[in-house]
């Protein structure tokens, strides 16, 4: 174990029993819900082939954090953690059933993707910020930077196998049976928190005003200076780059010309990158170079949507997504690594809260104009023009300073 802790410091974290619970826990739930994703885009391409209707899925799965994150993240300090998790998850398993049960019946039509999709992103939206506050509990302070790529590991090992697995399920079993087997996994992360040693209960505070529960997080993200910068830069790379993972449908038949059982294996390109990416932000997790990092993993997401914009083959694309699935990751996880590292206990839901909004609540904005943009110009031509929007984004970004180390946490009163 030492010899691989030396290589990559973030595999001490795993010596922590809750959080090695919580990681089998999250594993089981992302690998059902990639499992769904792909049988869930194939089927909504397949149902409309339009791509401004294939994007605004994603747009209303999206939409609830563009107006919640801000605000919500009060309801992860003052509530039970096990008590939000559990209500979160039997609501998404909920949704699964029911369009797996219209698929099974040939009675699914769009809406209902549409309305499951709203739903989900209302409760999803509760459920990203309390899991990762978790994570907090669950390994000591000098370890969350180590947790993080770790814990996000759960997520791409799922986008990894998820796709594979979920487009031989459809082919084979049918679309419905993924669905049904997303709902099931969603009994991992109902079961992971029971089965933890640490205090999720909320953390006693004085009472506050109410306004200050809504708003406190918010400006303390944007009176810190170093998060304010990184909030920009993420939100930069949410709204000009998270839209191709939704048109990847649309990208496989209309640009590739190949059949729909690509998509997996696109799906999964983007994950061996994103995995790649984790492994090195794992190995430098020691390291004060997050700053470094993200300007870095931004120039790679550009790299690669501007090339998505030429490719025509296999062997060029594949390999951009995994450039583009490698520079997201290594950004949004260094992103949300500063904001646990910086955030105090007592704002620890709100402030991360802020990460979430410029990670998935800012996205919907870039699904909808460049989804609009894809059908009226051509996935090629909007995929080109987000590269080069975020191009002087990025020269920008390279124009910034920031503290030479990572920025300090807050002591708590009393605090040792």
């Amino acid at each position: 174990m030492q010899a691989i802790t030396k290589r990559w410091p973030a595999a001490r974290v795993l010596v922590h029993r809750d959080f090695r619970l919580m990681w089998m826990g999250a594993f089981l739930s992302f690998l059902g819900s990639q499992i769904q994703q792909v049988a869930e885009r194939d089927y909504v391409w397949h149902l409309t082939y339009d791509q401004a209707l294939l994007a605004r899925v994603g747009v209303l799965a999206m939409i609830p954090g563009t107006f919640l994150f801000p605000v919500i993240g009060f309801l992860i300090d003052i509530f039970d953690k096990k008590a939000v998790m559990t209500t979160c998850m039997v609501a998404l398993g909920l949704g699964s059933l029911w369009l797996g049960y219209a698929i099974q019946t040939h009675t699914a039509a769009y809406y209902q993707f549409a309305i499951v999709a709203l739903l989900s992103g209302l409760f999803a939206t509760v459920e990203m910020p309390t899991r990762q506050s978790i994570v907090r509990e669950c390994v000591p302070p000098e370890d969350i930077a180590s947790a993080v790529p770790l814990q996000a590991m759960t997520f791409n090992l799922a986008r990894v196998l998820g796709p594979a697995i979920g487009s031989a399920i459809f082919v084979f079993l049918g679309s419905a049976m993924c669905f049904y087997l997303n709902a099931v996994s969603f009994l991992a992360l109902i079961w992971a928190p029971y089965m933890i040693k640490a205090d999720l209960k909320p953390v006693p505070r004085k009472p506050e005003p109410f306004k200050d529960l809504i708003l406190e997080g918010m400006l303390y993200t944007f009176r810190h200076s170093s998060l304010r910068k990184f909030f920009i830069m993420e939100a930069a790379t949410s709204i000009l780059a998270v839209f191709y993972i939704n048109q990847l449908p649309a990208y496989i038949d209309t640009v590739l010309h190949l059949k729909r059982e690509y998509l997996g294996f696109a799906m999964g390109a983007v994950g061996v990158g994103a995995i790649a990416g984790l492994l090195f932000i794992g190995a430098v997790s020691d390291k004060d170079s997050k700053p470094l990092l993200v300007r870095v993993a931004m120039t790679m997401v550009t790299v690669a949507l501007v090339g998505l914009a030429f490719a025509r083959t296999v062997w060029l694309a594949f390999p951009l997504l995994a450039m583009i699935g490698a520079g997201t990751i290594m950004q949004f996880n260094t992103t949300n690594a500063v904001f646990q590292l910086s955030a105090p206990a007592r704002l620890k839901g709100r402030v991360l809260t802020m990460h979430f909004w410029a990670l998935s609540g800012l996205a919907p904005l870039g699904l909808f104009v460049f989804g609009e943009a894809s059908e009226r110009f051509s996935l090629p031509n909007a995929l080109l023009g987000a590269g080069l929007t975020l191009a002087l984004v990025v020269i920008w970004t390279w124009t910034l300073g920031f503290e030479a180390k990572d920025p300090p946490r807050e002591v708590e009163p009393g605090a040792a």
